[in-house]
């Protein structure tokens, strides 16, 4: 079955609801990295001990696990198409914020000196929490390949190759944690998604129809139950407490899509959300830049939890995740003007 007529009817177009929902995403992201990374999980002591606080951050590791599947999903609902100047820009955009962030940490004696290895290691994006970034960018060349196999495929063969290939995953990726689905981790787990993202647009189905209401109260159910089983799992074994919550869990996976359908029945059109919306993958650029990452983000957020009352705590990672989401969108307007500039010259 062909259906480059129907995909014809798909135009891409800034939906400020979606729009939205990957601004979320960033921040949940921020939100996850403050949360179990930066903390480590509850313990054994500590569920048994302050129950309440214990299920309240791992509540917020349920909820904001779903950040990155999200992310995938807008990109499989309204399919990318390969722009090999979309792929410049896009490196165009870690480096300059590489270095910008760099320069402002080695003026302020924040950072020491940095080797041949280290600039190397910049450059390819091997630092830090860069491997959305590599694993993104062989989702976008391999997107051609995926979208003509839905273009070209009877929908029961891509719901077949969807069943048999989250069965492997949930198997060898989430069960055993096998190298080849990397916890969910890989461009393998999102070209599953990206595939699931295409197929829930152009074949929508009966469960995808809930009014918006009905789809986050089940995100937010099943990350409840994500989180009580996590907690649960955790006097069991070691990675009990993190096990529920990988990017490959089903649980996970189907929280995400929740979410993300529940935008995607939310009419809405704002200028101010599309413009931040542009620029908010710099606040993950931002946070996730390896000189900055863990001493002046993981470190800094632990430091406040040892030592302030919760509610403090909370308050001041809330604040500090806005000022780096909003400082980043500053910096990000900077690197477009530049890039346009260099593109009226040289392209």
């Amino acid at each position: 079955m062909n259906i480059t007529s129907k995909e014809s009817t798909l135009v891409r177009e800034r939906k400020s609801n979606i729009e939205l929902l990957r601004i979320i995403s960033i921040l949940l992201v921020m939100a996850l990295h403050a949360d179990y990374l930066a903390l480590s999980p509850p313990s054994q002591s500590e569920i048994s001990t302050t129950l309440g606080t214990a299920f309240a951050r791992g509540y917020v590791e349920g909820l904001s696990c779903v950040c990155v599947n999200v992310f995938i999903l807008i990109s499989g609902w309204f399919g990318i198409h390969l722009k090999i100047r979309r792929i410049f820009e896009l490196i165009f955009q870690i480096w300059f914020i590489s270095f910008v962030v760099l320069g402002i940490l080695w003026f302020a004696g924040l950072t020491g000196e940095i080797g041949v290895k280290e600039w190397i290691n910049l450059l390819l994006m091997k630092s830090g929490g860069y491997w959305f970034v590599r694993a993104y960018l062989l989702l976008y060349i391999f997107s051609p390949i995926l979208n003509a196999f839905v273009e070209n495929s009877h929908q029961q063969l891509i719901k077949n190759t969807l069943i048999s290939f989250y069965i492997m995953q949930t198997v060898f990726g989430f069960y055993n944690s096998d190298v080849w689905f990397s916890e969910g981790y890989s461009p393998l787990s999102f070209m599953g998604l990206y595939v699931l993202g295409r197929y829930m647009k152009l074949y929508p189905n009966k469960w995808m129809e809930n009014k918006p209401i009905i789809d986050i109260v089940i995100f937010f159910t099943i990350s409840a139950f994500t989180t009580v089983c996590a907690l649960a799992l955790t006097s069991l074994f070691p990675k009990g407490a993190t096990i529920m919550f990988l990017y490959s869990s089903p649980f996970v996976i189907t929280a995400s899509i929740f979410l993300f359908l529940s935008f995607t029945k939310i009419t809405m059109h704002s200028r101010v959300i599309n413009w931040i919306a542009t620029s908010s993958f710099a606040a993950y650029l931002v946070h996730c830049f390896p000189y900055f990452f863990q001493p002046y983000y993981l470190d800094l957020i632990k430091h406040w939890y040892d030592t302030k009352h919760l509610i403090i705590f909370f308050m001041l990672s809330f604040c500090y995740i806005i000022v780096i989401f909003t400082l980043s969108i500053i910096l990000d307007k900077v690197r477009i003007i530049v890039w346009n500039r260099f593109v009226n010259m040289f392209l």
